[in-house]
């Protein structure tokens, strides 16, 4: 079915469809659509990888503190540890999806919407696709809706990725 081709829309308009469609399926499934007591819900899926800070090893013997009148080493006799990191300046739009829950609150069903971020990004696609078998070795249903075209990094499209 043609749809409106979203490679030549901001991620920021694609964003704001992707939370209104998602806000408009969940309300038109709670109006009739699902039976009591199943309802629908729409919510976030965080796919960034958890900070890393660099670990603190426990101190070997007793901690002795400096006195305010000792000298510091100078940083040149001995320089800091330090590593080099890299920053994407882009603006990371949170993953929304629908799920369908049961009367326990146990979600059976589910609706994902994939963004071109997902796609270019690495971890993102890889947090899709663990998010999605998840949910399919779990016995929840799911769709996944890709209004985009297939990239390096799913060469012939999520679905075949998943």
């Amino acid at each position: 079915m043609p749809i409106h081709d979203w490679t030549r829309s901001s991620d920021a308009a694609y964003h704001s469809f992707q939370l209104d469609w998602s806000c408009q399926l969940s309300e038109r499934l709670n109006k009739g659509v699902l039976p009591r007591p199943v309802y629908a819900m729409s919510e976030t899926i965080e796919l960034r990888p958890p900070a890393g800070f660099c670990p603190l090893p426990e101190p070997g013997g007793p901690v002795v503190l400096r006195h305010w009148d000792e000298t510091l080493l100078d940083a040149t006799e001995q320089p800091p540890e330090t590593r080099f990191q890299f920053r994407d300046d882009r603006r990371q739009y949170a993953c929304r999806v629908v799920t369908i829950r049961d009367d326990l609150h146990r979600p059976v069903a589910a609706v994902f919407w994939v963004t071109r971020q997902d796609k270019e990004t690495p971890y993102r696609l890889e947090a899709i696709i663990r998010h999605a078998v998840a949910a399919l070795t779990r016995d929840i249903n799911l769709l996944v809706v890709d209004l985009f075209p297939p990239s390096v990094r799913d060469p012939q499209g999520i679905h075949k990725a998943i």
